[in-house]
């Protein structure tokens, strides 16, 4: 806990008792999970059951799953011409969630670390709070002995976790059907239609009294969000064996599908009583009331073929193409045609293949075009019109959406070239990709002065490729007796690159510009701490800035540290590192021995760069819980640290929080043991003996996920990211921890 002396204020910690607040919010969390299946039949039908439930405890208090499952196949001949066969599944899901907001007034994580320590959690006489230690008015927690509570008025988590609610239910229903038909020998027509139906509910209440809800006096929002999707496949498949030596195997077909998805939500706030919040949205309990909703749909057919052929096994030979057209484009743009193909040569089984080292080799090569059928942008992104506004007079319609007509298909060109090969006992697949992704859909800014509804338009304007190696090799290490120990190593190198754009294309931590990678780091370059009077340094340009006061900057001076006279520009930004691993892979090892068998899978990934927005926060200046490095802040004349003087309030030019911060930037490298497992099966004879063959197979399994992990990263974990989007990744925000499950189980046949 810090004090204010540096800004000339008086100290408002004082000592008090010792919280853990992560208990607060982290716990032991647990899982179970029960599947059941039943398959069997007799020759002219075959039936599949199974059902499974699924119910697990989150670590992070409050944040639990519920998930009840059911699936049925049955398949059945009428004729040895005719087919027919049918499978459901349906599966609901129940999540009671929490806010977990990066930065949120309520958030979780946030909370559990930016609470002051030395304040209680409870206060039995507060009877007001149910016994929680909180202010009077509710607006954070109690004080302690400290002189002022926490800034950003950060609440008493615990009780928030136990008095705000919030669940989401899902109901999706899965279903298709299918005939089959032998028109002719080899030739076989096939029809299918499959259905995807969700049905989703939210529900949200925050307590009036404290936290997110208390500015409203309490709230309750409850949301519907179904989707309904069907798809129609219709096939033709030929298969033949020409002078024993020739496969062919082609197949034509049409495919439609639609989707349509639509949503309304409704909440209230400023509760006339505790009961009605808890339990509903219902009427006349609420004095502000707000309504919202949508409504969308989209569709694409595709008209396709493959054809396949293979002359004994040696070489091989594939091509197929669609053409593909989506509601999302123009009609005179609608259509695309995208090829693609492959070829094989397994070289080991020519004459003139003579060696004794290598049993197996094959070389190949592929190329396909693929169309993007899911563009950004909305339902028409090509199209112009209106919408609904608010205005000053009420509710009408308005310009919404400038039309572009012009508006293409998103391509990706993708080519692969490698080579298998067996050598002794080791098996080595070696190949060289590039994806070259074309005429990307993005919102290209438009000039405010033009007048267009947000001041951009779907265009095609971006372009860039993936490119790489990857290798596998696995083997038989051991075969001898009862014990046998099979490896499968794998290594991929990745290299990303814009190739086009038409303004680069910037958020608050990432900045993606032609010809480097997509969101790489982007922000302010830290030059460490004056020695002479602990202010902040940066970078501007090429020459070293010092911060002087709350916002006044100073050129350096490394010959005169002390001499802040001269003014200098602020600093300025700089590309700081590349989010995207360069490299990847993982290592699984299964053992044999006997009736044991243990398995060990290791994941590997680095050369990509984390800004850790977790660990600036926690240097903040303001009143409020800090990372241990705050202890190392600069306090006398010739102390040289990387924490500078502190200064309360002034965290914005400090720690430059408006972008990335080299100070705060790590390597993302890490080695991660991702799973052990051991499992004993119970001997066959065993089993008969007890059971009389009522049970055929039994085997108990025990295994741990996430065990351990080696990295320098000084954050939870170095796979932690608050963004999911592509434009801005890399970043780690008060997110949950991945956690450690251990497990065991058993597996019983009947």
């Amino acid at each position: 806990m810090k004090k204010r002396t540096n800004a000339n204020a008086s100290p408002l910690a004082n000592p008090g008792v010792n919280t853990d607040w992560q208990s607060a919010v982290l716990r032991r969390g647990t899982t179970q999970q029960h599947n059941l299946s039943i398959s069997g039949g007799s020759e002219a039908t075959k039936y599949f059951f199974s059902m499974g439930f699924t119910d697990q405890e989150s670590v992070v208090k409050n944040n639990d799953l519920k998930r009840y499952a059911f699936r049925a196949n049955i398949d059945h001949s009428i004729s040895n011409k005719v087919r027919i066969g049918t499978s459901l599944s349906y599966a609901y899901t129940e999540i009671t969630a929490l806010n977990n907001g990066a930065n949120s007034l309520s958030g979780a994580i946030y909370n559990a670390t930016r609470a002051l320590p030395n304040v209680p959690i409870f206060d039995p006489e507060n009877t007001a709070f149910d016994g929680y230690n909180i202010t009077a008015n509710g607006a954070t927690t109690g004080f302690g002995a400290n002189l002022a509570g926490p800034d950003n008025n950060i609440p008493n988590i615990a009780y928030v976790l136990e008095n705000n609610f919030t669940r989401g239910r899902n109901h999706r229903l899965l279903g298709n059907a299918y005939a089959e038909v032998d028109l002719a020998t080899g030739l076989t027509a096939r029809t299918q239609i499959g259905i995807d139906l969700t049905m989703a509910d939210d529900f949200t209440t925050l307590n009036p009294k404290h936290g997110d809800g208390r500015s409203a006096n309490g709230s309750v929002t409850m949301a519907y969000n179904p989707a309904f999707r069907w798809n129609w496949q219709n096939t033709l498949n030929y298969q033949t064996v020409l002078a024993n030596d020739h496969n062919i195997n082609v197949t034509a077909g049409v495919e439609y599908q639609y989707t349509n998805f639509y949503n309304f939500s409704a909440s209230g706030t400023d509760f006339s009583d505790e009961f009605f919040r808890l339990r509903n949205l219902i009427s006349n309990s609420y004095n502000n009331q707000f309504s919202a909703g949508g409504f969308s749909e989209n569709g694409f057919d595709s008209y396709f073929a493959r054809f396949n052929y293979s002359y004994k096994g040696k070489y091989l030979l594939s091509f197929a193409v669609r053409n593909d057209g989506i509601s999302q484009l123009a009609e005179e743009n609608r259509r695309g045609t995208f090829p693609g193909g492959s070829i094989g040569w397994r070289v080991s089984d020519e004459g003139f293949f003579n060696s004794e080292l290598i049993s197996d080799f094959k070389l190949r090569a592929s190329y396909a075009e693929v169309g993007n059928v899911s563009l950004p942008g909305g339902a028409f992104p090509y199209a112009g019109g209106f919408g609904p506004v608010q205005a000053a007079a009420g509710a009408g319609i308005g310009y919404s959406n400038v039309a572009n007509v012009a508006l293409q298909w998103e391509t990706s060109k993708k080519f692969n070239v490698g080579l298998d090969m067996t050598i002794g006992k080791v098996t080595i697949s070696a190949d060289y990709f590039k994806n070259n992704v074309d005429g990307i859909v993005l919102n290209a800014p438009t000039a405010p002065s033009l007048g267009i509804p947000g001041n951009n338009i779907s265009q095609n304007v971006g372009a860039m490729y993936n490119q790489g190696v990857e290798l596998r090799a696995f083997a038989n290490v051991i075969n001898r007796g009862k014990f046998s120990w099979n490896t499968d190593f794998n290594f991929t190198f990745i290299e990303n690159e814009v190739t086009n754009l038409v303004q680069p294309l910037t958020g608050t931590y990432n900045r993606t510009v032609v010809g480097g990678p997509i969101a790489q780091l982007y922000g302010f370059k830290w030059a460490g701490v004056n020695p002479a009077n602990g202010n902040a340094m940066y970078f501007s340009g090429d020459n070293v800035v010092q911060l002087v006061g709350a916002s006044s900057w100073r050129a350096f001076d490394a010959n005169d540290p002390s001499n802040v006279a001269n003014a200098a520009s602020a600093p300025t930004q700089f590309f700081l590192g590349n989010t995207l691993p360069k490299f990847q892979g993982g290592w699984s090892n299964n053992f044999n021995y006997g009736n044991w068998d243990a398995e060990i899978f290791v994941r590997y990934s680095g050369g990509n760069y984390i800004m850790n927005e977790s660990l600036r926060g926690l240097m903040g200046l303001g009143f409020s819980n800090n990372h241990r490095e705050i202890l190392n802040r600069w306090t006398e004349s010739g102390q040289v640290t990387d924490v500078p003087r502190l200064y309360s309030g002034r965290d914005a030019n400090t720690w430059q929080t408006s972008a990335s911060n080299s100070r705060f930037i790590e390597k993302g490298d890490f080695v991660r043991i991702q799973n052990i497992a051991i499992g004993y099966r119970i001997p066959a004879a065993t089993l008969s003996n007890t059971f009389n063959g009522a049970i055929r197979s039994a085997r108990f399994f025990a295994q741990v996920q996430n065990p351990l992990i080696f990295t320098k990263y000084s954050g939870i974990d170095p796979e932690s990211n608050q963004f999911s989007g592509q434009l801005s990744f890399g970043v780690d925000w008060n997110v949950a921890p991945i956690i450690r499950t251990w497990s065991v189980g058993l597996n019983v046949g009947f």
